[in-house]
């Protein structure tokens, strides 16, 4: 067992002074308390949250600080957060096209990404990698794309393509 020496001071007097009141029901930083700022980031509201935060912080800290709090609390973060600012807004207008790319060999996490961001956005996911493994499989390919199988793999790759191209008009 380890022993930590503690050092004993002895006070004269000890003064206790007030930070003034709080009206819980004020707005902005006058009204917040931890608790409350705990609500904010529970319910994952990040704007909520930073107008609890001092006029003077800058968004990067107090992302920082809301991040550092939900991890406080143990809620597991796996989206970025202005990532999924930016997803949210205008996601369902009509007659706004949005896209997002994910490029990356098997197995670097694409579907990962796909899980924790574009899910329950509205987003359609154009796979060319699932095709590629469904054709793979009623061919007998091996997965491990051993080079002996490029030449049938390509054509197979090229077939899993053109199942996915996209071709659309927009007009409003």
């Amino acid at each position: 067992m380890e022993y930590t020496k503690v050092l004993c001071t002895t006070f004269k007097n000890i003064e206790v002074h007030s930070a003034g009141d709080r009206d819980p029901d004020a707005e902005g930083v006058t009204g917040i308390s931890a608790s409350k700022m705990r609500s904010f980031a529970s319910k994952n509201d990040y704007k909520g949250f930073k107008r609890g935060v001092p006029s003077t912080m800058k968004d990067e800290h107090a992302k920082a600080m809301f991040n550092d709090v939900r991890k406080g609390m143990g809620i597991k973060e796996d989206i970025d957060l202005g990532f999924e600012l930016l997803l949210n807004e205008g996601v369902h207008d009509k007659a706004i096209f949005k896209a997002v790319f994910l490029a990356g060999g098997p197995g670097s996490g694409k579907d990962y990404v796909m899980d924790r961001t574009l899910r329950g956005h509205g987003m359609t996911e154009i796979n060319s990698d699932k095709a590629l493994e469904y054709l793979m499989d009623k061919e007998h390919l091996d997965k491990t794309m051993p080079k002996h199988q490029e030449k049938r793999r390509n054509a197979i790759r090229d077939k899993a393509k053109k199942r996915c191209r996209v071709t659309s008009s927009f007009s409003n």
